[in-house]
């Protein structure tokens, strides 16, 4: 019987169709935009270029030995390994670890499980989340680092963080950055660096927004009302089969889903960080 796909996955799938198909690009992190950058459609790629550019410099060095955790398609690895460095991927993803493995050459290892269930005699300079770090509780990611890294070695964070407000945001994802940070300060990690990106990132969400409301709206709306004309049984039952994907995919006609509401729900942080002394 074929294992179930989840709508994550899924979705993944479906954005890395329509990213490929419009700039030849396998990435599927956010863009980093500038104050004087245009943001459309059109510039979404460059934009995406940037972000992989601007996570690089971040990236120490000196680190030989690097573990990717949620490598997604590879492109940020394939960068670290042109780099000199030494790079294991990590995803528990048999889709995007194929396509991982189309970009990386066959010496970088890609593991296909989770972080909770990794298990490794290997210790490593560095361990890296991009965009990954809010897919692994709390309560198993800083402290898994803690058995994986080398002494001297550090952990490195690009992500978008929840903000203690009021009421439920119109963008989801995240984990709650104060408890991050409690995480963080109780084992003991010391911060080497902080960059706050979130502005760069937030007009991502106005082109998500745009092309929400002005292009998969009216073609769904349009879709649904031919189906109920010329099918109407056979339509009924697909909204009925398919009404929990539907009532996901509704979280992305919502106007308020832009920029505004990206910097006043959220925070994206790029941190270094040390291990305590006691695991050096």
């Amino acid at each position: 019987m074929p294992t179930k796909i989840k709508g994550r996955e899924y979705g993944l799938e479906f954005a890395l169709i329509v990213l490929n198909f419009l700039y030849k690009s396998k990435a599927l992190h956010y863009g980093y935009w500038g104050p004087s950058d245009e943001v459309n459609i059109l510039s979404f790629g460059a934009a995406q270029q940037r972000y992989t550019d601007n996570l690089l410099k971040h990236v120490p060095v000196d680190a030989v030995n690097i573990l990717d955790i949620g490598c997604g398609t590879g492109i940020v690895a394939k960068h670290l390994v042109e780099r000199g460095h030494h790079v294991e991927c990590l995803s528990p993803s048999p889709f995007l670890n194929a396509e991982a493995r189309k970009v990386l050459p066959p010496s970088t290892p890609v593991h296909e499980t989770t972080f909770e269930e990794f298990r490794t005699d290997r210790r490593y300079d560095l361990i890296m989340f991009v965009e990954s770090f809010q897919y692994i509780p709390l309560n198993h990611s800083l402290t898994g680092c803690l058995r994986l890294l080398k002494p001297g070695g550090r952990v490195l964070i690009c992500d978008v963080f929840k903000l203690d407000m009021p009421g439920k945001g119109p963008i989801g994802g995240g984990r709650s950055y104060s408890e991050f940070i409690r995480q963080r300060d109780a084992l003991g990690y010391a911060c080497l660096q902080d960059v706050d990106i979130t502005r760069n990132i937030a007009p991502t969400f106005d082109l998500v927004q745009d092309l929400g409301m002005n292009l998969m709206k009216p073609l769904w709306e349009n879709a649904r009302r031919v189906g109920k004309a010329n099918h109407p049984f056979l339509a009924k039952t697909l909204l009925w089969i398919f009404r929990k994907e539907l009532l996901k995919l509704n979280k992305h006609f919502n106007p308020d889903r832009n920029a505004k509401s990206f910097i006043e729900y959220k925070t994206y942080r790029i941190q270094l960080l040390a291990p305590p002394p006691s695991t050096k």
